[in-house]
């Protein structure tokens, strides 16, 4: 009886893990008296790396993830689409879909970045074009018909080639601007010892072989990523 109580009590303050083969205790651990282990004093702080770059202005960090031969890869291919779409709609008013140039382009990718940081993804365009609950810097970087233009145009590859490497690797049309961009969110960063891995769905409803679906995140639909983050910072 007495060791068959004392077993109870022992189960009863731990956690189990579900194979049980882990377990957790359930009283808060006390201060520890004396020196902290040195296994466990926080020797590296986070930083930023640049690596001899100077940055003066908002647009050089952002040319620090996006590149000049990115740029110009994307004026490249999206000025290709433009051209297509152009033959195909022979007739039309075609005075939106004319070439754009690199300072329209960066203007467009900044418009992209400008509406994700005032949180206007549940926003319709033209909601954020009209003069009433729109916002003014917007309709003066450029019209809206425009701005969509570039949207349906955007490409960071040649559409030509695309189907052969499809076969191979599912991200064929963006990934070369993945790859470059994550490994310098890595090269650019030095995060503290305090990091959290974790999916994250980037939401998505769109056409696309790999979307998933996850009723616990707050977009049910989207692309998963695995991403690391500096918790002191968010930094991804």
């Amino acid at each position: 009886m007495a060791a068959g109580g004392k077993e109870e009590s022992v189960a009863g303050a731990v956690f189990l893990s579900r194979d049980k083969s882990v377990k957790w205790s359930k009283t808060m651990l006390s201060a520890v008296n004396g020196r902290r282990s040195k296994v466990n004093v926080v020797r590296t702080a986070r930083s930023v790396v640049l690596q001899r770059q100077i940055v003066d202005k908002l647009t050089d960090a952002v040319e620090l993830y996006l590149n000049a031969a990115l740029f110009d890869k994307l004026l490249k291919f999206t000025n290709m689409e433009a051209k297509r779409k152009r033959d195909k709609k022979q007739g039309h008013d075609l005075h939106y879909l004319r070439d754009f140039d690199m300072l329209e382009l960066k203007a467009c990718v900044g418009t992209l970045i400008m509406t994700g940081v005032m949180c206007s993804k549940e926003e319709s365009l033209q909601e954020m074009w009209t003069e009433t609950q729109g916002r003014p810097v917007l309709r003066a970087c450029m019209p809206l018909h425009r701005f969509q233009e570039f949207l349906s145009c955007a490409r960071f590859d040649d559409k030509s080639t695309r189907r052969k490497k499809q076969a191979t690797d599912r991200l064929a049309a963006i990934r070369e601007l993945f790859d470059s961009f994550a490994e310098k969110c890595q090269a650019l960063y030095r995060p503290s010892p305090y990091v959290c891995i974790d999916e994250t769905l980037v939401g998505f409803c769109g056409r696309c072989a790999f979307r998933v679906y996850m009723p616990s995140k707050p977009d049910w639909y989207g692309l998963k990523i695995w991403s690391m983050c500096d918790v002191s910072s968010s930094y991804l």
